[in-house]
């Protein structure tokens, strides 16, 4: 916080209006004092500055019952001071003063103001709320402000003047450092724990013991040896793993078998139920085979009967029509003849040929069953060999 300007009235002992421009150059090269004899109002000034921030000073009362800054004889009393803090400038007053501004009236509740320049918006007028609002603005509260800007007269006397013994005391209270003695305390109570905590160890690594040689170096054998054992567990963990992937696979193979078995015997139930129509089949095939040639022979059977018939009802006269009748005769004998043998042996080759078609049905649904129950048979059987190895 940089102070511009600070303008007064009526403030101790320095009556009537006043005012200072730190802006102006005397104040810019290096240091400045303010210097008189006493009760020139050196301190006065110090005051009207703890005044317009804070409404206080350190040393006199200042209230709605009582003021003791106010000149003797004047009916009222004011202070401003305009800074900058934070690349930003503000005006903050303070006034009070008697009823009708005469020296014998009534004090009245003081004034004060925060405001932001240029423009004067102002940022509080409460009285409630300023002491936060300029606290938030300078980043100090009035405690602060006393002990590192302002300090009152007669504490650095009393520091100066004071015992060895004091003078701790009187620091901390002048440049409010009592936070130093609670971090000695706070730095002695964690010295005392951590020396407690190196005891313990010490007394923790009392008792441990320097192994000889010998015992280092069994305990390097005794490692590796361990180490190897810990090597051979986990192959043998492997190879339990593989072996129970293996009953794993075993219990999947089993079940699948369970299933073929199941579907195969399925099968043999439909075949079964559908035999006799498979033999009817068989035989209508059979039968089938000698429709063509048997149709020829009855064709000429038929046709010869008919010629017979119409001969024998002809009244044809003659050796010549007996012979050729009795030709006929023989031609449709050994026409039956030959019919007859030929319809026997189709049907003895169809009743002989039955078994043989009826066992190739099976063989071939055998085979079928066979590829497809083949790889589990497979997988099955190197599982048995794997488990006799």
């Amino acid at each position: 916080m940089r102070i511009l300007t600070l303008r007064f009235a009526n403030i101790n002992s320095l009556a009537g209006e006043w005012a200072v421009n730190f802006e102006d150059p005397a104040f810019r090269d290096g240091l400045f004092a303010l210097t008189g004899p006493t009760g020139s109002g050196k301190t006065s000034v110090l005051d009207a500055l703890s005044l317009a921030l804070y409404g206080r000073t350190v040393r006199q009362k200042v209230s709605k019952e009582a003021n003791e800054v106010m000149t003797r004889g004047a009916g009222s009393a004011s202070a401003e001071v305009a800074f900058e803090t934070d690349g930003q400038q503000y005006l903050c007053t303070w006034s009070q003063h008697r009823a009708r501004s005469k020296a014998g009236g009534n004090l009245q509740a003081a004034r004060r103001t925060l405001a932001r320049l240029p423009g004067g918006r102002i940022l509080c007028e409460r009285l409630a709320e300023m002491d936060a609002a300029v606290a938030s603005v300078t980043g100090m509260t009035f405690e602060q402000f006393t002990r590192s800007v302002l300090l009152a007269q007669g504490q650095f006397d009393a520091f100066l003047k004071a015992k060895d013994d004091e003078r701790s005391d009187i620091l901390e209270q002048v440049t409010g450092t009592e936070i130093f003695s609670e971090v000695g305390a706070a730095v002695f109570a964690r010295y005392q724990r951590e020396r407690d905590k190196t005891a313990l160890l010490a007394q923790h690594q009392s008792f441990l013991q320097v192994l000889e040689p010998e015992a280092r170096a069994g305990l390097i054998l005794g490692r590796g040896a361990a180490q190897q054992a810990k090597q051979t567990l986990e192959a043998e963990v492997v190879r339990l793993q593989s072996e129970q992937a293996w009953l794993d696979n075993l219990d999947t193979l089993r079940a699948q078998r369970a299933r073929l078995l199941n579907e195969l015997a399925q099968h043999d139930a439909s075949v079964l139920q559908m035999r006799p129509e498979l033999e009817r089949l068989l035989l209508a095939d059979a039968a089938r085979a000698l429709d063509a040639a048997y149709a020829k022979f009855d064709a000429v059977r038929k046709l010869a009967w008919r010629r017979v018939r119409a001969w024998e009802t002809r009244s044809v006269d003659g050796k010549a029509a007996e012979a050729e009748l009795a030709g006929w005769r023989r031609e449709l004998a050994a026409a039956d003849a030959v019919c007859g043998t030929r319809d026997s042996s189709a049907l003895t080759a169809g009743t002989r040929q039955f078994p043989l078609v009826k066992m190739a049905l099976s063989l071939l649904e055998a085979k079928r069953a066979h590829a497809a129950a083949l790889p589990v048979f497979e997988r099955l059987r190197e599982i048995g060999r794997a488990s006799c190895r």
